[in-house]
């Protein structure tokens, strides 16, 4: 029947699998037995000891099953069996298992129970507190913490958000020193019965929403070009600490996929095929479970090129060896901890995997003591028969992790995009650069061969040569100032100027420009000075294109009108013409993406496609707004409101920080 994990070196996998097979019968001989003593227990409790007995089995040690009873008598009247009780349940089980296992199994579960039945008496409760007065951010851990044990979710928040903006305390800091001790201290109240279930998970969730908070500044940490895939084993539904480890990876410059509680093997396995990261995270809280993580750790290392696999929860705290015996990499006590041994094993990768602590020995040995994770599985079983609100709480608890994942996965995604966004920036403006030398020398052999050429045929080749290398050029001026605007490399410099003397002065050049088509434009703007406070030369630039824009899609003989007008707080701009007009679908679209109206204008202008966007982006600087009214076939009307005052120097509405 499967050979000690001390001969093999793993779990004995074997027995915990024929123990789950047969625990249906054993279970209903179990409580056979005890209803013929006139007892009755929980049979969800009944199969979470079953389970605890499994682990210890294929664990080899009978420890972890005698912490488990050793709890639940110390811990009697918070809703769970008796001592009496347990020690009926377990005369019961060991009968039932030798009725029900073939002997030799039997005889090696009676190896563990024993010494459970044979424990003294239990004495008080004893969990110290992991506050300490002489640790970095006390008073703010425990000023977060009175504020949620009273229920003031809103004050605990804008404690968390006054720290930040003053500069004193990182997202780091935050985790590691005030939401991580805050946790465990709920967790110890919790099991001392001193905070109620609803307490404990309407803190719990306070906790989750400020984390939530913290992604943006958490995912804007630079890159390191590592990957951890991080989630919770099937089976475990406690994932605050899984999230947590997600994000210290992301804090440390690695890219995070968080998959969440409750993950099937095959599902982590696939995912590992999929995203093929440097390492795996995986959580275990319940010793029972710690089965689900042999079955992770085999399927990964199914797949070719496996990552490095790290272990952790309080199944692994309680028992640091368990790390070898599932066949995993390391394990670490903490999020901190878990990303040194990561990148230590990554590091020595050439050699042959080994189980690796983070942390210290100390910290183990006060996890060890405790058992927050049994507590809450045995507790929250004991009470959901006996509490109306807990399957209610329960319920709505894995409806907001749920909601918290989505979220973060949101955040994630939002800030590999702006990555993504700040790349091709990069990437936009030396293509850019390094077109404009070649593009110079073409137009100056250009010039060179219209001054020599005879031919009129030749001639005419030369110029449409010239043309398009000129609109080439155009266009690379544009791809510049695009480039500049969206990585914030362009600073506006506001001064006060008179907008209505500026329309005058650019309708000069326009109507130059509007000649050749016969094309009249009016202006219609106050009387008097329209002071506004902004960059005269850029504001100047967005006019030019709007009205060049209706130049060139006006019929011959048309008309554009330019008008201004003024409010306390703001002033406007329109230009109207009587062309071709746009779609809809185009108007949704004009001063926000690359989009081209027609190949040319009425006249065969050619456009790039990128003035107008390129308006959008000056006119958001100063913290205005663009508008635009259109119909195909009767004309458009673009625009931008401006604010007369109050432009900001900040990051750019390209880079989504305004």
């Amino acid at each position: 029947m499967g050979t000690s994990p001390a001969g093999s070196g793993r779990l004995d996998v074997e027995a915990f699998d024929l123990i789950d097979r047969r625990m249906d019968a054993i279970l209903a001989a179990t409580a056979d037995r005890l209803a013929g003593h006139g007892l009755e227990l929980d049979g969800a409790i009944l199969r979470f000891y079953l389970r605890q007995l499994a682990h210890a089995v294929a664990r080899g040690m009978p420890e972890p099953f005698v912490r488990s009873v050793r709890w639940a008598e110390e811990t009697h009247g918070q809703g769970v069996p008796s001592r009496g009780e347990i020690r009926a349940m377990l005369d019961a089980l060991a009968d039932a298992v030798d009725a029900q296992l073939p002997p030799a199994l039997a005889a090696r579960c009676r190896g563990v129970i024993g010494p459970a039945a044979d424990q003294g008496p239990a004495g008080a409760v004893e969990l110290p507190s992991r506050l300490r007065p002489d640790a970095p951010h006390f008073d703010l851990c425990r000023a977060w913490l009175d504020d949620l044990l009273a229920g003031r979710r809103h004050e605990a928040r804008g404690r968390i958000v006054a720290a930040l903006e003053a500069g004193g305390v990182s997202p780091a800091d935050l985790y590691r020193h005030v939401l991580e001790p805050a946790q465990h201290e709920i967790g110890r109240l919790w099991q001392l019965g001193r905070i109620s279930v609803a307490q404990e998970h309407f803190c719990t969730a306070a906790t989750q929403l400020v984390m939530a908070m913290l992604y943006p500044r958490i995912f804007a940490s630079p890159r390191s070009g590592r990957t951890v895939l991080v989630t919770s084993v099937g089976g475990e539904l406690h994932e605050i600490g899984a999230r947590m480890v997600a994000d210290y990876f992301a804090m440390a410059g690695w890219e995070t996929h968080y998959l969440g509680a409750d993950t099937p093997a095959t599902a982590v396995a696939e995912a590992v095929r999929a995203g093929r990261p440097d390492a795996v995270a995986l959580s275990c809280t319940m010793l029972h479970n710690v089965r689900e993580v042999v079955r992770i750790v085999d399927a990964i290392r199914e797949v070719p090129g496996a990552p490095v696999v790290l272990v952790g929860g309080r199944a692994f705290l309680s028992d640091p060896a368990l790390c070898g015996l599932v066949g995993a990499d390391g394990t670490a006590e903490s999020g901190v901890g878990a990303v040194e041994a990561a990148e230590r094993l990554l590091a020595l990768r050439g050699g042959a995997p080994t189980a690796q602590t983070g942390g210290t020995a100390g910290e183990a040995r006060e996890a060890a003591a405790d058992l927050g994770g049994a507590a809450r599985e045995i507790g929250g079983l004991a009470r959901a028969g006996g509490d109306p609100l807990e399957p209610l709480l329960a319920e709505m608890s894995r409806l907001n992790n749920e909601l918290l994942g989505l979220q973060r996965e949101l955040h994630l995604q939002n800030e590999r995009l702006r990555r993504l966004d700040r790349e091709k920036n990069a990437l936009l403006g030396m293509v850019a650069h390094d077109l404009r030398n070649p593009l110079a020398v073409v137009s100056g052999l250009c010039d060179a061969l219209l001054e020599t050429a005879g031919d009129a045929d030749r001639r005419q080749l030369v110029e449409r040569i010239d043309d398009r290398v000129g609109w080439m050029g155009r266009l690379v001026d544009e791809l510049v100032d695009v480039a500049a605007i969206e990585a914030g490399h362009v600073r506006l410099e506001v001064q006060r100027f008179d907008l209505g003397l500026l329309i005058e002065r650019n309708l000069e050049l326009s109507r130059v420009l509007a000649a050749p088509k016969q094309v009249r434009i009016e202006v219609e703007r106050p009387d008097g000075a329209v002071e506004v406070e902004g960059d005269a030369r850029k504001v100047e630039q967005v006019l030019l294109n709007l009205v060049q824009n209706a130049i060139k899609f006006s019929p011959v003989g048309g008309m554009v009108r330019v008008r201004l007008t003024e409010a306390p707080e703001e002033v406007s701009v329109s230009v109207s013409d009587h062309g071709v007009g746009m779609s809809s679908e185009v108007c949704q679209r004009v001063f926000r993406d690359y989009v081209r109206r027609g190949a040319r204008g009425t006249a065969g202008e050619k456009s790039t496609g990128l003035g107008l966007l390129i308006c959008g982006r000056i006119v958001e600087r100063h913290g205005g707004r663009c508008h635009v009214e259109s119909e195909l076939g009767r004309g458009s009307t673009l625009g931008f409101t401006l604010p007369r005052r109050g432009v900001r120097q900040s990051s750019p509405p390209g880079s989504r920080t305004t």
